[in-house]
């Protein structure tokens, strides 16, 4: 018997005539830190969207980079060593308040009360009593990573800055650096942990600097981009109610205006802006209180997400509740105030509203929701000293594997599927006509579409055939195919329900007849076409009560052959990134906008 043996790049196999025994030496896995990957030597936010990745939706855009996390990169031991300053009330001059006691998991990272109690106080949330009342409510952390400024006055530049301020502040934690650095060294387990982490002997790596680039570590895992929004724009139609989207609807409309400030991703847009809130007590300046910056009594934007989990509301708490903050803005803000404010920014203004209009847009904030990212607290902290007491727990999210399985770079994204064109929408009736959704026998898509089974009654799946490649969206997104499949409508059906079946490349055919509808077209590649048969013609009614017939977020799309009439605010409402092409179109009392260019959009075509 010959023996043979072969070196081949890593692996030694000895031939024997049986099986060969491989070994090879792999490259240990890189340790996890929630919410983020590992890759090209560094960790990244595992956001839904990362770059040169194809949108799923016109809804999705990338989240903006996180200041100084290149000065300050991510590594596990840091965000461990941060978690446990955070929780740890050795940061304080007194040592009994921690970070979190003004930031608790349970409201959301902030406090739960109007104004924030510092310096002396008792106890968490509202129940927090017997210490120094502070000038504004503690803003929320989630999400904080992304602001391009940090306090209600954007005096400070990124995580670090804004950490130390709180610390130092007399009136907040009062501890003064030197203090703090000297406790912190007569801890032996806090000494080898920053060790490990910034390197060096005990005096190089126990700085207040050092703690408070830990602490901004750990604040960058405070992270949100999981919610149901996110799985909507992710192409999975489900993930919103009808009640959700119709509030999504309004959220982007020129009647309420919310979009213009608060954009997606951040729900934020990194501005200071007078809308008037009441006072609740002497007069803040607001942003002007930082040195060559204004306008007087200016306020950051803050982020939607988790909004509903971080009441009250405003820089001062001036409402409890998200209903009270809609119907403040629907009077017109601080307008509406006995004596208003100077200045107040040029988007706020009145509108009229109903009250279901208030329910559907308070329900699409809450659909904002997320906090599968939120970290335990430690069970103890180097110190000793109590741990504040947590009672939420992360609420797990559905994956956005269908988004991000799409990534560049991902094993599988060969495999990925966008969207899910066989869910089932659910039907939400509008007007006193009943409306019929997705249901055997009452719509159709052909060819290589949905078609009723001979042995069920219900709708299958069948093979795509003819798809040809397009010139794909204005921003480098998916390939458009074209000649795809066709589904028709009959008046009495949801026009909504086949264009959330749609994919790149469809045709929505609608017979005539009055549709007392609203519509959200999120996807790219769609054509939407109102049938003329003997004069007669497909039209969006609104009735006078619904404010805009279309709402388009996805490139390349074409509507063609409609009568829209009676809508509040829009007729057509195109998002950012949008080619739309619209033809053979009467806008007949379609708003007081017509057509109406959310963001920067491309339309060509003609309309009477």
């Amino acid at each position: 018997m010959t023996r043979r043996l072969v070196l081949l790049a890593g692996a030694w196999i000895l031939s024997l005539g049986l099986p060969a025994l491989v070994r090879t030496s792999e490259a240990a896995e890189p340790p996890t830190i929630t919410g983020w990957i590992y890759r090209g030597g560094a960790y990244l936010a595992d956001e839904p969207l990362a770059a040169g990745q194809p949108r799923a939706t016109g809804l999705q855009s990338l989240f903006p980079p996180m200041r100084s996390l290149g000065a300050n990169p991510m590594t596990p031991e840091k965000v461990e060593l941060g978690k446990l300053l955070f929780f740890d009330p050795v940061l304080s001059g007194k040592n009994d308040t921690s970070c979190a006691h003004c930031h608790h998991p349970d409201h959301g990272f902030t406090d739960g009360r109007k104004l924030s109690m510092g310096f002396g106080g008792r106890g968490v949330g509202p129940q927090r009593t017997g210490g120094d009342v502070l000038g504004r409510g503690a803003p929320s952390l989630w999400n904080a990573a992304y602001s391009k400024w940090q306090f209600w006055d954007g005096r400070a530049e990124d995580l670090e800055t804004q950490a130390a301020g709180p610390i130092t502040n007399e009136h907040e934690m009062g501890e003064k650096p030197e203090n703090l650095v000297k406790e912190l060294k007569a801890i032996p387990d806090y000494v080898q942990r920053f060790q490990k982490v910034f390197g060096g002997d005990a005096e190089q790596a126990v700085t207040f600097a050092n703690v408070t680039r830990a602490v901004a570590a750990f604040e960058r895992t405070l992270l949100t981009f999981n919610s149901a929004f996110d799985r909507y724009a992710a192409g999975n139609v489900s993930a919103l109610s009808p009640q959700e989207r119709d509030g999504m609807k309004l959220f982007r409309s020129l009647k309420t205006r919310c979009f213009e400030c608060h954009n997606f991703p951040t729900f934020a847009d990194d501005t200071f802006r007078v809308i008037g809130v009441p006072e609740t007590g002497e007069h803040d300046r607001g942003r002007a209180c930082v040195k060559g910056e204004g306008p007087d009594g200016a306020f950051k934007t803050p982020s939607l997400r988790n909004i509903a989990l971080t009441a009250p509301y405003m820089h001062n708490g001036a409402f409890d509740t998200l209903e009270d903050v809609i119907k403040f803005y629907a009077k017109g803000g601080g307008r509406a105030e006995p004596k208003p404010q100077e200045g107040i920014d040029d988007k706020v203004g009145k509108f009229d509203i109903t009250d279901q209009e208030i329910a559907d847009l308070t329900a699409f904030l809450k659909s904002l929701t997320d906090t599968s990212l939120q970290p335990d607290p430690p069970a103890s902290v180097p110190s000793g000293l109590p741990v504040v007491a947590v009672k939420t727990k992360a609420v797990p999210a559905p994956a956005l594997a269908l988004a991000r399985a799409a990534r560049p770079g991902r094993a599988d994204s060969s495999s990925a599927v966008i969207g899910n064109p066989d869910a089932a929408p659910s039907a939400r009736a509008v007007g006193s006509a009943p409306l019929i959704g997705f249901s055997s026998g009452n719509m159709h898509r052909v060819p290589g579409g949905l078609q009723p089974s001979a042995a069920s009654g219900n709708h299958k799946a069948v093979a795509r055939t003819s798809q040809i490649a397009g010139t794909g969206s204005a921003t480098g997104g998916t390939p458009v195919p074209q000649g795809g499949a066709t589904f028709t409508v009959a008046p009495g059906q949801l026009i909504q329900a086949a264009i959330d079946r749609c994919q790149a490349g469809d045709r929505v055919e609608v017979a005539p007849g009055v549709y007392h509808q609203s519509l959200t077209v999120a996807k790219s590649g769609i054509t939407l076409s109102g049938l003329n048969r003997g004069g007669m013609r497909a039209i969006l009614d609104g009735q006078g009560t619904l404010p805009v017939a279309i709402q388009i977020s996805g490139s390349d799309f074409t509507i063609e052959g409609f009568t829209i009439r009676h809508y509040k605010t829009s007729g057509i409402a195109a998002g950012k990134d949008t080619r739309v092409t619209f033809r053979d179109m009467i806008l007949d009392d379609a708003g007081r906008n017509g057509v109406q260019m959310i963001e920067p959009t491309i339309l060509q075509g003609d309309s009477r």
